[in-house]
């Protein structure tokens, strides 16, 4: 469960390579784990965000939800949590202590 006022931002180590291939498919390659990733727009918005700014997770979502043209619902809010777990996971963003 991702706390309200936690801040994150993305992994310092390595850095993010960007292709956009159309507007529904974005690809990732990440240099410190050489692993390639294939992202939803919404994940998309999540890691270029993080990559210019610290963020809480209200500010995340609202930023996801402009950035789609999206009604910002409870639906979103739950995307962009499970997006903050998976990233945290894959070690694409981290917590600011």
């Amino acid at each position: 469960m991702t706390q309200p006022q936690q801040l994150w931002t993305a992994s310092r180590l390595g850095t993010f390579q960007w292709r956009n291939w159309d507007e529904t498919e974005t690809i990732l390659f990440h240099t410190a784990s050489g692993d390639t990733h294939v992202l939803s727009p919404p994940a998309a918005v999540v890691l270029k965000e993080l990559e210019h700014a610290s963020l809480p997770f209200e500010e995340i979502v609202k930023r996801v939800t402009i950035s789609l043209g999206d009604v910002h619902d409870d639906s979103l809010a739950d995307q962009v949590e499970q997006l903050l777990d998976d990233f945290d996971q894959l070690g694409l963003i981290e917590p600011v202590t």
